[in-house]
């Protein structure tokens, strides 16, 4: 029975008068099926299969069966809603947004709902599953993958951890993490979520190491010299040789300040920038078509070299092995 004080509400859409339980979280009701519920949740299911008591006024809502739960209202709805209509149903709206993800990650993996968990998984590998640095440097979330905000990195980083899912990926989640302001890495966000105290010392720590990585690719930049032989197998040689020695000569001698416009500083990837945006891309237009794609190509191969060893900067204990998945897990 509600509080008068504190009134139960119900759902707007997942309320069915025909249904036979009453799930309430954070003050909202939902009224829905058990049978549903059981088809999805091994939890719920298990529940269920036990002959169900009389039922008591307090522990009913519209004449049924009231199950309160900790979970806050609107990540119960995103999973009914699942439930109900289907990942594809729900997914064919829109690519998800990690508010999304995140419900069907915590949930599935609390009730024991497979299918929505699995799901969860798979979305997270499409961001954090390839070890192409290019690859990741093209993603568009929101087409290729679900939406992010800035902010979504931290809880991205403890649902890894609460999967208990690839060390892989939880790095690439902490490489995320310090494009952060450092208050919000060492204090969290004002939702309470914040890392842990020993992904908090990680991530300030490799933060430093990153300016260094960063000033080490943008110093990089142009480095070697233009050559009209046929040295380089991949793009051949220079096809205008004292022109592009002329401006390679000009952009050697601009400074990191220049060259780092529109780059952040603690992404030595490049995977937190546009790169047709940047002083080195725009740079490239200026050369020849095969000098642009030498110098394109060493500094992906650069990044490339970082992205594979890039649980080093986050001194992770050799015998902390977390699991490693694929998408299909």
């Amino acid at each position: 029975m509600a509080s008068q004080l504190n009134p139960i509400l119900r759902h707007t859409d997942l309320w069915y008068e025909d249904g036979n339980v009453v799930i309430v979280a954070d003050r909202t009701a939902f009224k829905v099926h058990r049978t549903i519920l059981s088809q999805h949740s091994l939890v719920f299911a298990d529940m269920f299969s036990f002959p169900q008591p009389a039922t008591n006024p307090d522990e009913s809502y519209d004449g049924c069966p009231m199950v309160q739960v900790s979970d806050n209202a609107t990540d119960m709805a995103i999973v009914l809603d699942i439930f109900y209509n289907g990942v594809t149903y729900l997914l064919a709206r829109t690519q998800p947004t990690w508010k999304v993800v995140r419900a069907m990650a915590l949930l599935g993996l609390k009730y024991q709902a497979d299918r929505i968990r699995n799901e969860a998984v798979h979305q997270l590998s499409l961001v954090y599953g390839s070890r192409d640095v290019d690859e990741i440097c093209s993603m568009q979330p929101g087409v290729d993958c679900m939406s992010l905000e800035d902010d979504d990195f931290i809880s991205i980083v403890n649902v890894i951890r609460s999967l208990d899912l690839s060390r892989k990926w939880l790095v690439l989640a902490l490489y995320d993490c310090c494009q952060m302001e450092a208050a919000l890495i060492v204090n969290g966000l004002p939702s309470t979520e914040r890392l842990s105290p020993a992904d908090v010392v990680r991530c300030v720590e490799a933060r430093s190491e990153l300016v260094d990585l960063s000033r080490d690719i943008m110093e990089d930049w142009f480095a070697e010299q233009c050559s009209s032989s046929e040295d380089r197998d991949l793009e051949g040689p220079c096809s205008a040789f004292s022109t592009c020695e002329r401006i390679l000569a000009q952009l050697r001698r601009v400074r990191l300040p220049a060259r780092s416009k529109r780059l952040a500083k603690h992404d030595p990837l490049l995977i937190h920038c546009e790169l047709a945006e940047t002083w080195f891309f725009e740079s490239c237009a200026s050369l020849c078509v095969p000098c642009a794609t030498y110098y394109k190509r060493r500094d992906s191969e650069a990044r490339q070299h970082i992205l594979a060893s890039l649980d080093s900067y986050f001194h992770f204990p050799e015998d902390n092995e977390m699991t490693d998945v694929t998408s299909d897990s």
